[in-house]
């Protein structure tokens, strides 16, 4: 016998697999919003005292 598909059934799972997909888009881009903060913090940390340690090199 085939499976006869519970059209309710299909379309909770349906509703499901849509909130996943957008659950882990929001998720990745808060990842990457994540990375961008964490580089601008590095590199507000990392550049002056790197400027600091060069402009001492060329005196």
């Amino acid at each position: 016998m085939l499976p006869i598909k519970n059209p309710i059934s299909t379309s909770y799972a349906h509703n499901v697999d849509n909130y996943w997909c957008l659950f882990h888009e929001r998720e990745a881009v808060q990842d990457m919003g994540d990375m961008g903060i964490f580089l601008l913090l590095w590199a507000s940390l990392v550049l002056p005292w790197a400027t600091l340690l060069f402009s001492n090199k060329n005196i």
